[in-house]
C-alpha cells in the first residue's frame, strides 16, 4: 500500500524538479585496450545510429552527427582534418545540445542551398509525415536552427497531403531531376514494395532552390517493386505501374505480372535507402536496407535524370568486395570518412549489431563515380569503450594498489538469438590524481559462463570480515548472485561463484545492488533498485564474519523514493549511496536517464529524503533504456566523490564532482504549430496547437478558396474543435497567428 501512495508523490516530484547538477563530465582520462589508446574512449557507445554530416563548428570541414535510435542519444564528431580516419575524429560532446528535438530518425540535407545541412526527422505532430529544420549557422551564434515545416506535404491531384514517411521507413532526400533542388523518394502509406517520386517544384516556380514546394509525381519511380516477403531483392524490373487501386473494368489499367501470395497479404518491404550515383552516369542509383533482410541492395538506375528505369541489381552489394552482411537492416551514409575529398560508404544496422555496426568502405575512385573497397567493420565503436548495450560501470579497486579501478558488467550482442555477459577489469595505471585505464581482463571470474542475463550489476563489500572486498552481482531476474573474494587483503581480487540465490532475496525484475553500510552499525547492508522504481534497504542482521539478511527487504521503498515513467509502473532505478564532507547522499538513476539526488539523510534512514534535483544538466538526459547506471569513488584525489555513468549503448562516462553546475546548452528556436483532424473533416474539426502563447496574442483565422475569412477565433487552450455543420464541402485554409510568427495548413470538409 506504501508504495501506490508513493508514486502519484514522486511523479508529481520528478516532473517539475530544477537543475542541482553538480557533476561534470570529464573526456580526458586515457583508455587503453589491447596496447592502443583509444582515440574517443568516453564517447558512449553506438548501437542504431543514424549518421549524417555538417559543419557543426563553421570551420569548413565537415563533421558527423549520429543520432542513435536505441536510446535517443546525440553525439558529434568533429572533423580534425587528419587523413587517417582512425585519429580524424574527435568526440565533442558539448554540440550534442545544440540540436532541435529528433523524433525517431534524422537525414541532413542542404534543400535551400546554402552551404549549411538542414535537417530533417519524423514530424512530432504527425507520426505518418516529417519536419524540417532550417539550419541558421552563424559565426557569432554558432549552431541554431528553425522549424520550416512540421508536416511537410505537397500537392496530389487537386489536394494537398502529407508526404508519407514512418518511424522505419526513412525517405531518400536527393536531386532526382537534376534542376538543383531537393527531391524526394519515399514510399506508400500502403506498403506496395514501390517507390514515390515527390518531386520539388522550387526551381520551376521561383527560380532557386530555397523552397519545399512538392508535387506527387509518380508512384512507379524507376519502373521496378521490390520482392515480397521478406527478402531485399527486386521483384519485377519494367512492372505495370499501380496509381491507386483502380478497378479492372478500366481499360488504362494492366494487370500487373506480381502479386503478393496468400502468405504475404501485406508486403513487409520497409526500407532504408541512400541515393547515389554509383556508375557516374549522372542519374540516382539506389541503395535500399529491408527491415527483414539482412543485405545490402543495391539497383542500377538504366534510364535519365527524369526518366528513371532501373535495369539491374547486386543483392549483396558490394558483392565485388566484402559484401554488407549483418545482423539487422542497414542504414547508408555517404561521407567524406578519410578527409581525401571522394566520399565513402558506412553501413550501418537497424538492430543487434552494438560492436561491429559501423562498416566503413573507403571510395578508392572518384566522388562522381565511386567504387568501394572493405576497410572496418566497427568505425569509431573501435575508439571507445564499447561494451555492447547495459553496461554497468563501478569504480572498485581490484588490484589493492590504491587506485579505484573500472569495473564494466557488460552485454555482448553474439547472435540474433544470443549474448554474452560479463565483467570486464580495467586497471587505473594512472596515479590518485590523474586516473588511466587499461583493460586487462575481458571475463572477470569466467562470468559469462553462467549466462546472466544482463544488466549484470556488480557491487563490492566484506561480507565475510575476512577483509578484502567480495562481489554481489544483479541481474534481470530480480536475484542476487554472490561470489566471495579468496584473494586476501592487500592482494588481488580472486573471485569464485558461490550463490545464484543470495540469501533467497528477488526484487522481481533488474536487481541493482549496491552494498554500503546504511544504518552505520559496522555491518554492511544492501540497497537494491528494481524495475518498479523502488530502491530497498535490506538491512544486515548478522555479524561481521557472516553476513545475514531476510528475504523480505527492511524498507521497500527507501526515502520515500519511487520512480516511474510517464504512464507505466517501471523505473528501472540503481542506487548509489556515497558520503560527501560528512554527509550522506544519494543518488538514484532511473529510466528517464535523469540522475536524481538527494540528502537529508543522516538520521533519517528510514524517513523520507530531500530531493535535490537532477545531479547532471537535464539537457543531457535523453536516455530512454532502463539501464542507465550510476556509481563512484574519488578518482582524482580531491576528496569528492566523482561519478561513473553507464549507458545502454555501451558505453560509459565519467563526471567529477563539482561545486559548481555547467552551463545549459541552447533553446532552439522553434515555431507555433497546429495539428488537424481528421482531414477531410466531415462534421467536427480537431485541433491541437503546440508552441504557442495561450491568450489574446494567438489567434486563429479561417479562410475558404476564395480567401475569404470565413471565421476568427481568440485561442483559448491548447486544445479545441470546430463546427462545420454550416460549412460548404471544399478546401478551407486555417492561419495559426501567435505574436511575430504564422503558419497555415489546409484541410478538407466533405459532409
Amino acid at each position: 500500500m506504501m508504495k501506490k501512495v508513493l508514486i502519484v508523490f514522486v511523479l508529481l516530484l520528478v516532473t517539475s524538479f530544477g537543475q542541482a547538477q553538480f557533476f561534470n563530465r570529464v573526456d580526458t582520462i586515457r583508455v587503453i585496450e589491447n596496447g592502443i589508446q583509444l582515440a574517443n574512449p568516453w564517447a558512449g557507445g553506438i548501437n542504431f545510429p543514424a549518421v549524417n554530416e555538417l559543419d557543426a563548428n563553421g570551420d569548413g570541414r565537415k563533421d558527423i552527427f549520429i543520432y542513435d535510435k536505441f536510446n535517443s542519444k546525440i553525439s558529434v564528431y568533429l572533423n580534425n582534418g587528419n587523413t587517417n580516419y582512425e585519429l580524424a575524429w574527435d568526440y565533442s560532446p558539448e554540440y550534442a545540445f545544440k540540436f532541435p528535438p529528433i523524433n525517431q530518425w534524422v537525414l541532413m540535407y542542404d534543400y535551400n542551398c546554402d552551404g549549411r545541412e538542414d535537417l530533417f526527422t519524423l514530424s512530432p505532430i504527425a507520426l505518418s509525415a516529417m519536419a524540417v529544420y532550417r539550419n541558421d549557422f552563424t559565426p557569432g551564434t554558432g549552431l541554431q536552427w528553425t522549424l520550416v515545416d512540421d508536416y511537410l506535404d505537397e500537392a496530389y491531384q487537386t489536394l494537398r497531403q502529407n508526404i508519407f514517411v514512418s518511424g522505419v521507413s526513412l525517405p531518400g532526400l536527393s536531386d532526382i531531376d537534376n534542376d538543383g533542388d531537393m527531391d524526394i523518394i519515399g514510399y506508400n502509406s500502403f506498403p506496395d514494395a514501390r517507390f514515390i517520386f515527390h518531386r520539388n517544384y522550387s526551381m520551376e516556380n521561383y527560380g532557386n532552390c530555397d523552397s519545399l514546394d512538392f508535387k506527387y509525381e509518380t508512384g512507379c519511380w524507376g519502373n521496378f517493386a521490390l520482392q515480397v516477403g521478406g527478402a531485399n531483392a527486386v521483384g519485377c524490373f519494367n512492372c505495370p505501374c499501380r496509381e491507386g487501386r483502380p478497378h479492372v473494368s478500366n481499360p488504362l489499367y494492366e494487370e500487373p505480372k506480381y502479386e503478393q501470395s496468400e502468405a504475404a497479404p501485406l508486403d513487409d518491404t520497409v526500407s532504408g535507402m541512400m541515393l547515389i550515383d554509383i556508375d557516374g552516369d549522372n542519374d540516382k542509383d539506389i541503395i535500399i536496407g529491408d527491415v527483414a533482410s539482412y543485405n545490402s541492395l543495391l539497383v542500377i538506375n538504366g534510364g535519365t535524370n527524369v526518366s528513371a528505369n532501373m535495369v539491374s541489381q547486386d543483392t549483396v552489394f558490394p558483392s565485388y568486395d566484402v559484401s554488407a552482411i549483418f545482423d539487422g537492416f542497414h542504414y547508408h551514409s555517404y561521407l567524406d570518412i578519410d578527409n581525401d575529398g571522394a566520399r565513402d560508404l558506412l553501413v550501418h544496422p537497424n538492430f543487434n549489431e552494438n560492436h561491429e555496426g559501423m562498416w566503413f568502405y573507403r571510395n578508392v575512385n572518384t566522388d562522381a563515380h565511386p567504387i568501394f573497397e572493405f576497410v572496418d567493420r566497427s568505425f569509431l565503436q573501435s575508439s571507445m569503450i564499447e561494451g555492447g548495450e547495459n553496461v554497468a560501470p563501478v569504480l572498485y579497486d581490484y588490484n589493492n594498489d590504491g587506485l579505484l579501478d573500472l569495473i564494466l558488467g557488460f552485454d555482448e550482442f553474439v547472435t540474433a538469438t544470443s549474448h554474452r555477459t560479463g565483467i570486464r577489469y580495467y586497471k587505473n595505471i594512472g596515479t590518485v590524481t590523474m586516473p588511466a585505464f587499461e583493460l586487462i581482463d575481458s571475463d572477470v571470474a569466467t562470468i559469462s559462463q553462467f549466462n546472466f542475463t544482463s544488466p549484470i550489476y556488480p557491487s563490492f563489500g566484506d561480507m565475510d570480515g575476512d577483509g578484502d572486498k567480495d562481489m554481489i552481482i544483479g541481474n534481470e531476474d530480480g536475484r542476487l548472485a554472490y561470489f566471495v573474494n579468496n584473494g586476501g587483503p592487500g592482494n588481488v581480487s580472486d573471485f569464485t561463484f558461490v550463490a545464484f540465490n543470495y540469501m533467497t532475496i528477488d526484487v522481481g525484475k533488474y536487481s541493482t545492488p549496491q552494498i554500503y553500510d546504511l544504518n552505520n552499525d559496522g555491518l554492511n547492508d544492501l540497497l537494491v533498485g528494481e524495475q518498479n522504481g523502488f530502491v530497498n534497504f535490506y538491512k544486515n542482521i548478522g555479524s561481521i564474519s557472516s553476513a545475514f539478511f531476510n528475504a523480505t527487504p527492511t524498507n521497500d521503498s527507501v526515502g520515500c523514493i519511487a520512480i516511474q515513467a510517464p504512464f507505466t509502473t517501471d523505473g528501472f532505478t540503481v542506487p548509489f549511496m556515497y558520503d560527501s564532507l560528512g554527509s550522506k547522499r544519494l543518488l538514484v538513476a532511473n529510466e528517464n536517464g535523469f540522475i536524481l539526488s538527494y540528502d537529508g539523510i543522516d538520521g533519517n534512514i528510514d524517513g523520507c529524503y530531500h530531493f535535490k534535483g537532477n545531479a547532471i544538466d537535464s539537457s543531457e538526459s535523453t536516455r530512454f533504456k532502463f539501464n542507465i547506471t550510476v556509481s563512484g569513488g574519488d578518482l582524482n584525489g580531491d576528496g569528492l566523490t566523482d561519478i561513473v555513468i553507464g549507458q545502454s549503448t555501451g558505453g560509459v562516462e565519467v563526471r567529477y564532482q563539482s561545486n559548481s553546475g555547467i552551463g545549459i546548452g541552447e533553446t532552439t528556436q522553434i515555431k507555433p504549430s497546429v495539428a488537424l483532424s481528421p482531414n477531410p473533416a466531415s462534421d467536427k474539426l480537431n485541433l491541437r496547437f503546440y508552441n504557442l502563447s495561450i491568450g489574446s496574442k494567438s489567434v486563429l483565422r479561417l479562410y475558404n478558396v476564395t480567401g475569404e475569412l470565413v471565421k476568427s477565433i481568440v485561442i483559448s487552450s491548447i486544445e479545441t474543435q470546430l463546427d462545420l455543420s454550416g460549412f460548404s464541402n471544399g478546401i478551407y485554409m486555417v492561419q495559426l497567428i501567435s505574436g511575430q510568427n504564422s503558419v497555415s495548413r489546409k484541410f478538407i470538409v466533405s459532409h
